[in-house]
Protein backbone atom coordinates (compact mmCIF):
# COMPACT_ATOMS: atom_id res chain seq x y z
CA UNK A 1 0.00 0.00 0.00
CA UNK A 2 1.51 3.38 -1.13
CA UNK A 3 0.11 6.77 0.12
CA UNK A 4 0.83 9.68 -2.91
CA UNK A 5 -0.23 13.09 -1.84
CA UNK A 6 -1.24 14.66 -5.45
CA UNK A 7 -4.11 16.80 -4.73
CA UNK A 8 -4.04 19.55 -2.40
CA UNK A 9 -7.61 19.60 -1.03
CA UNK A 10 -10.26 16.43 -0.20
CA UNK A 11 -11.11 14.09 -2.97
CA UNK A 12 -14.43 13.83 -3.59
CA UNK A 13 -14.87 11.49 -6.57
CA UNK A 14 -13.06 8.35 -7.61
CA UNK A 15 -13.98 6.67 -11.17
CA UNK A 16 -12.96 3.42 -12.05
CA UNK A 17 -13.41 1.67 -15.43
CA UNK A 18 -16.69 0.13 -16.72
CA UNK A 19 -14.88 -2.50 -18.69
CA UNK A 20 -14.03 -6.02 -17.16
CA UNK A 21 -10.34 -6.14 -19.20
CA UNK A 22 -9.29 -2.67 -17.37
CA UNK A 23 -10.78 -3.19 -13.88
CA UNK A 24 -9.05 -1.14 -11.56
CA UNK A 25 -5.57 -0.98 -13.26
CA UNK A 26 -6.53 2.77 -13.68
CA UNK A 27 -8.65 5.18 -12.12
CA UNK A 28 -9.59 8.77 -11.88
CA UNK A 29 -10.02 11.08 -9.15
CA UNK A 30 -11.35 14.55 -8.77
CA UNK A 31 -10.31 16.94 -5.69
CA UNK A 32 -11.99 20.21 -4.14
CA UNK A 33 -8.67 21.42 -5.59
CA UNK A 34 -10.25 21.59 -9.21
CA UNK A 35 -7.74 18.65 -10.12
CA UNK A 36 -8.68 15.89 -12.36
CA UNK A 37 -5.86 12.97 -11.42
CA UNK A 38 -5.45 9.46 -13.87
CA UNK A 39 -3.78 6.71 -11.94
CA UNK A 40 -2.53 3.41 -13.17
CA UNK A 41 -1.60 0.87 -10.41
CA UNK A 42 1.96 -0.41 -11.41
CA UNK A 43 2.38 -2.68 -8.41
CA UNK A 44 2.94 -5.66 -10.21
CA UNK A 45 5.64 -3.84 -12.36
CA UNK A 46 7.52 -2.70 -9.30
CA UNK A 47 7.20 -6.20 -7.56
CA UNK A 48 8.78 -7.86 -11.15
CA UNK A 49 11.62 -5.12 -10.62
CA UNK A 50 12.55 -5.40 -7.23
CA UNK A 51 12.54 -9.43 -7.81
CA UNK A 52 14.90 -8.61 -10.71
CA UNK A 53 17.13 -6.42 -8.42
CA UNK A 54 17.07 -9.03 -5.76
CA UNK A 55 17.88 -11.66 -8.64
CA UNK A 56 20.97 -9.53 -10.04
CA UNK A 57 21.99 -9.09 -6.84
CA UNK A 58 22.07 -12.83 -6.36
CA UNK A 59 24.04 -13.41 -9.21
CA UNK A 60 26.46 -10.58 -8.78
CA UNK A 61 27.27 -12.31 -5.68
CA UNK A 62 28.04 -15.57 -6.83
CA UNK A 63 30.41 -14.08 -9.22
CA UNK A 64 32.37 -12.45 -6.67
CA UNK A 65 32.12 -15.98 -4.99
CA UNK A 66 33.43 -17.07 -7.99
CA UNK A 67 35.81 -14.97 -8.60
CA UNK A 68 37.15 -15.00 -4.99
CA UNK A 69 37.80 -18.50 -5.38
CA UNK A 70 39.24 -18.51 -8.36
CA UNK A 71 42.07 -15.65 -7.25
CA UNK A 72 40.36 -13.15 -9.99
CA UNK A 73 41.02 -10.55 -7.24
CA UNK A 74 40.37 -7.92 -10.39
CA UNK A 75 37.28 -8.98 -11.40
CA UNK A 76 36.59 -9.53 -7.03
CA UNK A 77 37.44 -5.83 -6.27
CA UNK A 78 34.90 -4.91 -8.49
CA UNK A 79 31.97 -6.91 -8.01
CA UNK A 80 32.43 -6.02 -4.42
CA UNK A 81 32.91 -2.23 -5.39
CA UNK A 82 29.91 -2.73 -7.46
CA UNK A 83 27.55 -4.61 -4.83
CA UNK A 84 28.93 -1.97 -1.80
CA UNK A 85 29.84 -4.70 0.10
CA UNK A 86 32.56 -3.61 2.83
CA UNK A 87 32.37 -7.49 4.46
CA UNK A 88 33.02 -9.09 1.09
CA UNK A 89 35.81 -6.06 0.12
CA UNK A 90 37.20 -7.73 3.59
CA UNK A 91 36.71 -11.20 2.52
CA UNK A 92 39.10 -10.26 -0.20
CA UNK A 93 42.33 -8.24 1.33
CA UNK A 94 42.17 -11.18 4.02
CA UNK A 95 42.32 -13.96 1.23
CA UNK A 96 45.40 -12.25 -0.94
CA UNK A 97 46.61 -11.73 3.45
CA UNK A 98 46.40 -15.13 3.93
CA UNK A 99 47.78 -16.70 0.57
CA UNK A 100 50.25 -14.00 -0.55
CA UNK A 101 51.86 -14.02 2.86
CA UNK A 102 54.98 -11.94 1.74
CA UNK A 103 53.44 -9.99 -1.02
CA UNK A 104 49.92 -8.99 -0.30
CA UNK A 105 51.01 -5.11 0.23
CA UNK A 106 52.01 -5.20 -3.04
CA UNK A 107 49.51 -7.36 -4.54
CA UNK A 108 47.04 -5.08 -2.93
CA UNK A 109 48.88 -1.90 -4.36
CA UNK A 110 48.62 -3.08 -8.17
CA UNK A 111 44.72 -4.09 -7.43
CA UNK A 112 44.12 -0.82 -5.72
CA UNK A 113 45.71 1.36 -8.43
CA UNK A 114 43.05 3.38 -10.68
CA UNK A 115 40.29 3.39 -8.82
CA UNK A 116 37.81 6.14 -9.05
CA UNK A 117 37.31 8.91 -6.53
CA UNK A 118 33.98 7.40 -5.83
CA UNK A 119 35.35 3.84 -5.51
CA UNK A 120 38.58 5.39 -3.09
CA UNK A 121 35.27 7.19 -0.75
CA UNK A 122 33.68 3.75 -0.56
CA UNK A 123 37.20 1.92 0.34
CA UNK A 124 38.08 4.85 3.03
CA UNK A 125 34.32 4.29 4.43
CA UNK A 126 35.51 0.18 4.57
CA UNK A 127 38.47 1.03 6.27
CA UNK A 128 36.51 3.13 8.59
CA UNK A 129 34.08 0.78 9.68
CA UNK A 130 37.01 -1.81 9.97
CA UNK A 131 39.03 0.04 12.08
CA UNK A 132 36.41 0.21 15.03
CA UNK A 133 36.30 -3.41 15.50
CA UNK A 134 39.35 -5.05 16.64
CA UNK A 135 39.26 -8.27 14.93
CA UNK A 136 38.86 -6.31 11.90
CA UNK A 137 41.44 -3.53 12.28
CA UNK A 138 44.26 -5.19 10.91
CA UNK A 139 42.91 -5.66 7.20
CA UNK A 140 41.39 -1.66 7.98
CA UNK A 141 45.14 -1.13 8.76
CA UNK A 142 46.73 -2.57 5.85
CA UNK A 143 44.08 -1.18 3.19
CA UNK A 144 44.77 2.29 5.07
CA UNK A 145 49.14 1.60 4.01
CA UNK A 146 48.15 0.52 0.82
CA UNK A 147 46.26 3.53 -0.44
CA UNK A 148 48.34 6.34 1.64
CA UNK A 149 51.16 4.33 -0.33
CA UNK A 150 49.28 4.13 -4.11
CA UNK A 151 47.29 7.51 -4.10
CA UNK A 152 48.99 11.40 -3.65
CA UNK A 153 47.45 13.89 -1.52
CA UNK A 154 46.00 15.91 -4.01
CA UNK A 155 43.73 12.65 -5.06
CA UNK A 156 43.10 12.06 -1.29
CA UNK A 157 41.66 15.04 -0.39
CA UNK A 158 38.92 14.73 -2.80
CA UNK A 159 37.88 12.07 -1.01
CA UNK A 160 34.54 12.63 0.39
CA UNK A 161 34.88 13.17 3.99
CA UNK A 162 37.84 12.53 4.57
CA UNK A 163 38.30 14.93 7.66
CA UNK A 164 35.62 12.54 9.32
CA UNK A 165 37.53 9.46 8.08
CA UNK A 166 40.65 10.63 9.57
CA UNK A 167 39.36 11.92 12.98
CA UNK A 168 37.91 8.71 13.04
CA UNK A 169 40.66 6.20 12.04
CA UNK A 170 42.85 8.48 14.53
CA UNK A 171 40.70 7.72 17.91
CA UNK A 172 40.42 3.76 17.24
CA UNK A 173 44.32 3.84 15.79
CA UNK A 174 45.23 5.51 19.79
CA UNK A 175 42.41 2.91 21.32
CA UNK A 176 44.04 -0.20 19.09
CA UNK A 177 47.68 0.92 19.99
CA UNK A 178 46.71 1.44 23.97
CA UNK A 179 45.32 -2.52 23.95
CA UNK A 180 48.18 -3.83 21.96
CA UNK A 181 50.49 -1.94 24.78
CA UNK A 182 48.68 -3.84 27.49
CA UNK A 183 48.71 -7.20 25.97
CA UNK A 184 52.42 -6.68 25.71
CA UNK A 185 53.08 -5.28 29.35
CA UNK A 186 50.96 -8.45 29.99
CA UNK A 187 52.72 -11.56 28.11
Amino acid sequence: MTTIDAHDDKIWALATPQDKANQFDTFATGAADGQIKIWRDCTKEREEEELEKKEQLFLQEQEFQKALQGGDYKAALRLALALDKPYNFRLLVEKIMKVETETYEATLGELLQGLSVEDLTKLFGYVREWNLIGRTYIPAQVVLKVLLRVYDSDTLCQVKQMGEVVDALMAYNKRHLEVRAREGSEA
